[in-house]
């Protein structure tokens, strides 16, 4: 009798641990798609855009490129810089922007609000308010302006 027992106490034990095993990993399964899902919608915005004139920088066209970088879920760095394959940057900026939207970051520049729009191919760029797009020419030199849509490209 007493050794039935300790078989039926033995039997228990491993059926409870198997059980427990079983929970725990499709909770583990569960977090790791949950974090997959989240890490997508971090990494869409991550690259390199560039402007129109990119595609023909060998000519000596000017051209733009926007690096974006995600910091956060919900922020991310800004780095724009102009010709910086041949001469000095006549458009340079370091910006953080938080998300405000599914596609939508907003950065304050000099007091004025500035928003990145992504789409699969591209980005926009341009003040929140209208009237303030003129403080995207303060980053640039000899007129040029930030304001624009710039077009993904793999480096």
């Amino acid at each position: 009798m007493k050794r039935m027992l300790m078989i039926v106490g033995a039997l228990t034990m491993i059926s409870t641990a198997m059980v427990g095993c079983k929970d725990s990993a499709k909770k583990t399964a569960q977090q790791q798609a949950e974090t997959v899902v989240v890490d997508e919608k971090v990494l869409m915005v991550d690259g390199a855009y560039v402007s129109e004139g990119y595609t023909q920088r060998e000519e000596g066209y000017d051209w733009v490129k926007v690096m974006v970088t995600s910091t956060a879920a919900d922020e991310i760095t800004i780095a724009i810089r102009s010709r910086e394959d041949i001469k000095k940057p006549t458009c340079t900026l370091d910006a953080v922007a938080k998300k405000i939207g599914d596609q939508t970051y907003l950065a304050e520049l000099e007091g004025k609000k500035v928003t990145f729009t992504f789409t699969d191919k591209s980005l926009a760029i341009e003040a929140k308010d209208e009237a303030d797009n003129s403080i995207l020419y303060y980053f640039c030199s000899g007129g040029a302006s930030l304001r624009g849509t710039y077009e993904k490209v793999n480096e």
